[in-house]
């Protein structure tokens, strides 16, 4: 994913905590390198001073975020710091308020967090492609099959170099004319072997090796 450009700005020795206000609702104190475990991203950058932060009246970071909606992120990091030395691929659910959950998610993409990390966070693939992740970035981490992928918006240049033939793609255009909208499509999505969109997200992740960033 493309980060956003933020403002460059020199730094001093980085501080060995930062404080946090959440919203204005909640004055927290963490290490700024918890952050980096996702690796660059526009929230590490911005509370390692890499790049410029918005702060309050008293020096603080200022995050314009609801403490039910930031704070799970917090949490989670710290459970992966704990658990990645014993169990380096370790895959940790999010925790957070069921109403809140698409405020998180919005969340992580507006800070450019990586799908990957995403998926690892339990977060499923229609959630993903809800709050608008691209069919590219998608398919790096789950199997998407070329109709699912065109349907997307992932050019036939990008599906030849994936390796799908012709016939592939003219079958997956004949489909997508029949359900213009296989994603919203229960017929189409019940056809897939698993379900794509309900079932456990585990079984449409590529396999390969989950690595923390700096491993």
């Amino acid at each position: 994913m493309a980060l956003r450009v933020c403002k460059r700005r020199r730094v001093a020795r980085p501080p060995t905590s930062i404080k946090l206000n959440i919203g204005g609702e909640k004055l927290i104190e963490v290490s700024p390198d918890i952050f980096d475990i996702l690796g660059e991203n526009r929230l590490s950058s911005q509370l390692s001073g890499r790049c410029e932060a918005q702060h309050d009246a008293n020096g603080n970071i200022f995050l314009d975020y609801s403490p039910e909606v930031f704070m799970p992120l917090v949490e989670w990091l710290r459970d992966l710091r704990d658990m990645r030395d014993a169990e380096p691929n370790v895959i940790v659910q999010v925790l957070v308020q069921d109403e809140r959950r698409y405020s998180w998610i919005r969340m992580m993409r507006a800070f450019s967090v990586d799908v990957r990390h995403l998926a690892m966070a339990g977060v499923q693939f229609h959630e993903l492609v809800a709050v608008g992740y691209s069919g590219t970035q998608l398919r790096s981490v789950f199997k998407l099959d070329c109709t699912l992928q065109l349907a997307l918006g992932v050019s036939v240049e990008e599906l030849q170099q994936a390796g799908f033939s012709e016939e592939d793609i003219r079958g997956a255009e004949a489909i997508l004319r029949e359900y213009p909208d296989p994603l919203g499509n229960t017929d189409y999505i019940f056809r897939q072997d698993p379900p794509l969109v309900w079932g456990p997200w585990r079984e449409y992740l590529v396999p390969c090796p989950f690595t923390y960033a700096g491993e």
